[in-house]
């Protein structure tokens, strides 16, 4: 199509209609050059997709010879939010050793990192069939471990050892009596 063309077509419209034609194509065309512009300069920097992840790894028992016959249940405190190992269908109690399976249990996203915090419940493998109170149990088949320390974790990864002590009558032991390894990454693997 030629300007002439173009000419003689809109100039059988009457001038209203060509004036408002003229002056929506000068509006578009200002907005198109003056509107801003967002150039990225690269790729956004990737977020971990994951977020973060906390690895229970084991638990080491001190002091606990081939005749220590005991079960435990470990409970991960993290930022006030309760985390039990093991939480598998049917299973409630592991029996302590270096051949533990890990759990890994997902973290919320946080800015100052995390307050990290274990206590953990043994209990005589032999007598599965009642639960324990904790520091009620006058037969000493529950045994409550404790710490008052908590590890404040804010760079990953992390790998740690959390040291327990045993509670007896709400009085806290001053010997370490077992430890939980555990581990903080991006990764649950």
């Amino acid at each position: 199509m030629s300007i002439e063309e173009v000419v003689r077509f809109a100039g059988s419209y009457p001038a209203w209609a060509r004036v408002t034609v003229c002056l929506c194509l000068a509006i578009a065309a200002l907005t198109l050059f003056l509107a801003p512009r967002t150039t990225s300069a690269g790729p956004e920097p990737k977020k971990d997709a994951d977020g973060h992840w906390l690895v229970v790894e084991g638990v080491e028992v001190y002091g606990a010879g081939l005749g220590w016959k005991k079960v435990v249940k470990v409970t991960a405190d993290v930022n006030g939010v309760s985390y039990v190992y093991p939480t598998l269908p049917g299973v409630e109690w592991l029996e302590p050793g270096p051949d533990m399976s890990p759990q890994r249990f997902k973290l919320p996203e946080v800015r100052n990192g995390y307050d990290v915090r274990f206590s953990m419940v043994a209990r005589d493998a032999g007598d599965l069939t009642e639960r324990p109170q904790k520091n009620k149990n006058p037969e000493g088949l529950a045994y409550d471990f404790a710490s008052v320390d908590s590890v404040h974790v804010s760079s990953f990864p992390f790998s740690g050892q959390y040291t327990l002590h045993a509670v007896k009558w709400q009085a806290r032991s001053a010997a370490p009596g077992a430890s939980v390894k555990f581990r903080i990454t991006s990764s649950p693997n």
